[in-house]
């Protein structure tokens, strides 16, 4: 594990772990933490042949005005973010959030065959890991703040 820290306090504001699963070698388990307030209400992995927005495969924890976390499995083209449909290879969802961290978790397929889309990533390539995060607009994932490099 981890810490990715964008500030100049001691915090960690960022933390993003991952795993084979225990019960199946076709999935990785991912966490996804990161620490929530006004300004911040989502934060996101991307999956990315370079360091840059683009045909990104991204996978947001993200906090709505109902208090409640989510899980969003989506992709980029260009600056346009577009959700999958269904949970695209996405399961063991579970999000939890106290004292302003949010903590999301979810297995993620490694292989995308037999999905429809290329822009869906296979894990067993080769891939830049990028972390996003940013504000809300209502339900709608806002333009992200920070972007650590991982």
């Amino acid at each position: 594990k981890s810490c990715l820290d964008t500030s100049s306090s001691d915090e960690c504001l960022y933390l993003v772990t991952f795993k084979e699963n225990a019960d199946d070698s076709a999935y990785i388990d991912f966490e996804l933490s990161g620490q929530y307030g006004d300004d911040y209400l989502y934060v996101s992995i991307s999956f990315s042949d370079d360091d840059k927005m683009g045909a990104d495969d991204i996978i947001a924890c993200y906090k709505k005005s109902d208090g409640n976390l989510y899980i969003k499995h989506s992709r980029n083209h260009g600056y346009e973010n577009e959700g999958f449909s269904g949970d695209y290879g996405i399961t063991d969802t579970k999000a939890t959030h106290v004292d302003n961290v949010m903590r999301c978790g979810f297995s993620r397929i490694i292989d995308n065959t037999g999905y429809e889309d290329d822009e869906y990533h296979d894990l067993s390539k080769e891939w830049v890991l990028v972390l996003a995060a940013g504000a809300m607009d209502g339900s709608t994932v806002d333009e992200h703040y920070e972007i650590p490099r991982m």
